[in-house]
């Protein structure tokens, strides 16, 4: 057994700590008293008054640096935080991950400091946010994208270009990160190589066409996932994330975050259907 791989085991600040159990208080009331589980799985829906108030307990934010209206948690109080999401429903859980780990994150580890300001109080206090990676020929091979970029002639605009599949929560969101491949020149040898960038897009800007939601997935039927056509989008330079040609950066950091907080919720998840299955081992009679 590798011990150096997991000691010391992460430990949260006391005061986050006590922050953080504040929370878990509120959402546990929250989820026993008023949060509709089943509805969301019948209907396919999460309603806009749970989000609402996801936002309102901090979670929509707890993520985000407290200079930019959010909580300032660590990961291991946003695990512990979406372990109790976890249990109680699977489409909330997908949901928050996914707005934090992959939409809030490529802002908060990469954005700058305007763009910081520009997006992370409203993402954190009042709108989800989506990240554009996967396409209808392309998967987890993040580096086999087809949507493209290039500048315009004026130098002031991406022109982004293809379409993307599987983008959670993409149709409520107030903006998204989209990757595209995007030509960048050797400054020392002029050849150009194939790269990819990562760029900030809304979706009131003319070409974007949010026109598909995939629902009916077994155990998160409530979570949508986008399919988004961009046509000739004129995305302003200032939008780029990152450096350009580093897209791959910022995708596979935001999926790692992603990988590990999700999992969490799927331990609440897990948890609670042994809990279940103990249960019914207990008390069902065969007759």
């Amino acid at each position: 057994l590798r011990e150096d791989l997991i000691f010391p085991f992460p430990e949260e600040p006391t005061h986050e700590r006590e922050r953080c159990d504040k929370l878990l208080v509120e959402l546990d009331a929250y989820f026993r008293n008023e949060h509709p589980a089943i509805e969301i799985d019948q209907n396919q829906e999460i309603p806009d008054w749970v989000i609402k108030r996801f936002f309102e307990m901090g979670v929509g934010g707890m993520i985000v640096p407290k200079e930019y209206g959010g909580q300032g948690f660590g990961v291991t109080s946003y695990n512990r935080v979406l372990e109790r999401i976890g249990r109680s429903c699977g489409s909330s859980a997908v949901l928050i991950s996914a707005h934090l780990s992959i939409g809030c994150n490529a802002i908060t580890l990469f954005g700058t400091e305007e763009q910081k300001r520009r997006w992370l109080p409203i993402i954190a206090n009042e709108s989800l946010s989506a990240f554009c990676l996967s396409e209808p020929n392309v998967g987890c091979d993040a580096q086999g994208q087809e949507t493209v970029c290039v500048l315009s002639d004026c130098g002031k605009f991406y022109i982004l270009n293809g379409e993307k599949k599987w983008a959670t929560s993409a149709a409520l969101a107030c903006m998204f990160t989209v990757m595209a491949k995007f030509l960048v020149t050797d400054p020392k040898t002029g050849k150009s190589k194939e790269k990819f960038n990562a760029l900030i897009v809304s979706p009131d800007m003319e070409g974007v066409d949010i026109f598909s939601n995939n629902r009916s997935k077994c155990g998160i039927r409530g979570t949508w996932q986008a399919r988004i056509r961009f046509t000739d989008v004129k995305v302003p330079i200032e939008n780029l994330l990152h450096d350009e040609g580093k897209e791959i950066t910022v995708a596979l950091t935001c999926l790692n975050w992603g990988r590990c907080t999700l999992a969490a919720g799927m331990v609440g998840a897990g948890a609670v259907a042994y809990e279940q299955a103990i249960k019914w081992a207990q008390y069902r009679y065969q007759f």
